[in-house]
């Protein structure tokens, strides 16, 4: 766990993050899992998309977002949003594309637009993030953008 992390090189910042817990995504922990997305702000999920198409793993990531999802209807936060981060931009499919294009262009992969598809299916809201988060530019707009976002 990770406890208050400033972002000072955002714009509107400084920020400050609480906390951040980065959970593992295997079966023994997904009651923790699920007992911090009812409790917790925020909820964020990464994908990688150099793993997506693996059946295994698109199996695991439909089934981790659905507990998600069940989680957050279960919540007393209602209006509680998942953020879906899809990582590893670089080693993907859509490496060699704009990466200012590729949220959109992800969104007709069939694996992807499952996953998001699910949640608008079940009514919970979300957000679609791409980045390669081993550059640091990358990750710096992934940081903005969901500022952006949570403070909308």
């Amino acid at each position: 766990m990770y406890s208050n992390i400033q972002l000072a090189d955002l714009r509107g910042g400084p920020f400050i993050v609480d906390e951040i817990i980065d959970m593992p995504g295997t079966d023994d922990r997904r009651q923790d899992w699920i007992r911090l997305v009812q409790t917790k702000d925020h909820v964020f999920y990464i994908v990688n998309l150099e793993r997506a198409s693996e059946r295994d793993y698109e199996a695991a990531v439909r089934s981790d977002v659905k507990v998600t999802i069940n989680a957050l209807k279960e919540s007393d936060k209602k209006d509680k949003r998942i953020h879906l981060i899809f990582s590893h931009l670089d080693k993907s499919k859509w490496s060699t594309r704009d990466p200012a294009d590729v949220g959109n262009i992800i969104q007709d992969d069939n694996f992807i637009r499952q996953v998001y598809e699910s949640m608008e299916t079940e009514e919970v809201s979300g957000y679609i993030y791409t980045a390669n988060l081993m550059g640091e530019s990358s990750f710096m707009q992934l940081l903005q953008s969901i500022v952006d976002d949570c403070q909308a």
